[in-house]
C-alpha cells in the first residue's frame, strides 16, 4: 500500500516518476535513484509519499518533490558536478531530523565549502556546518540558484512554479490546482489540452477559437513543449 506522509501543506500535485522526470528535465531513471534509490546507492531525497512494497510504476511523486528534483538538477550542473548525492543526503537527513521536511523546496540559500554542502534556512539555521566555522566564510561558496525565482512560497513551502513566461501569460505549476500539472494563466487551461488542439483543430489559430483564449497563450504551450524536449 502507498501511505501518506503528513507535511504542512502537501497540496495535490501528484505526478509518475515519468511525469515528474519531464518537467524536472532529468531522465526517469536519474529521479527514481535520486528519491527512491538503486543497486549503487540510497536515495538522496526523501518523497513525501513512501513506496515500500509499492511496484515502481505506481510510484507517485508529489509537487514538492519535482521541486527538490528541479533543485538538485539545478544546484549539480552550477557546481559543474562537483556535489555528490551523498552530500545532498546528508544535508537532507539533518534537515528531516530536525523536523524540516521537504528542504529544497523551500526558500532556502546553499553554500558549497570545504567539500561540504550547507543550507541556511529562512530561521538562519545553518544545516550541515561543522562547529566553530566563521558563517562569514560560506558567502565565498554560495551557490546561486535563479531556480527559485521562478517559485512562490506559501507557509514556507513551494506553491507555484513559472518555468515559463511570455508578454500577456505565463505556464505554472500550482501544487493546488489541475493536480499540479502545467497550465496556462490566465485562464487556467491545460498546456497538453491546447497543444493537442493544435492537432486536432488543424491549427494555431483554430485551437485558440476552440478554447476561447488568444493566440499567444497556444503558442506559449507550444514553446514549453519545446523546452521540455530541450537540453537541460
Amino acid at each position: 500500500m502507498v501511505a501518506n506522509v503528513q507535511v504542512p501543506h502537501l497540496g495535490t500535485g501528484l505526478y509518475t516518476p515519468r511525469e515528474a522526470a519531464a518537467f524536472a528535465k532529468v531522465k526517469t531513471q536519474t529521479l527514481n535513484r535520486w528519491f527512491f534509490g538503486d543497486a549503487h546507492g540510497d536515495p538522496a531525497l526523501k518523497p513525501r509519499i513512501r513506496s515500500d512494497g509499492v511496484e515502481r510504476d505506481d510510484r507517485l511523486i508529489t509537487f514538492h518533490d519535482l521541486i527538490e528534483a528541479v533543485a538538485v538538477r539545478t544546484m549539480r550542473r552550477s557546481c559543474e558536478g562537483k556535489i555528490e548525492l551523498s552530500h545532498i543526503r546528508d544535508v537532507v537527513n539533518e534537515c528531516e531530523a530536525k523536523g524540516l521536511s521537504s528542504p529544497l523546496a523551500r526558500q532556502h540559500i546553499l553554500y558549497w565549502f570545504s567539500n561540504r554542502l550547507i543550507l541556511n534556512t529562512p530561521e538562519n539555521d545553518y544545516i550541515g556546518l561543522k562547529p566553530g566555522t566563521d558563517k562569514s566564510q560560506l558567502y565565498h561558496g554560495i551557490i546561486i540558484d535563479p531556480f527559485l525565482k521562478e517559485v512562490t512560497f506559501d507557509r514556507g513551502l513551494a506553491q507555484v512554479w513559472t518555468p515559463l513566461s511570455g508578454a500577456n501569460f505565463s505556464v505554472k505549476l500550482d501544487a493546488d490546482r489541475r493536480f499540479g500539472m502545467p497550465i496556462i494563466e490566465p485562464g487556467g487551461i491545460l498546456v497538453s489540452a491546447l497543444t493537442d488542439a493544435v492537432i486536432s483543430e488543424g491549427s494555431i489559430d483554430s485551437a485558440a477559437t476552440a478554447f476561447e483564449i488568444d493566440a499567444e497563450a497556444v503558442l506559449l504551450a507550444l514553446k514549453y513543449e519545446e523546452y521540455l524536449m530541450s537540453p537541460a
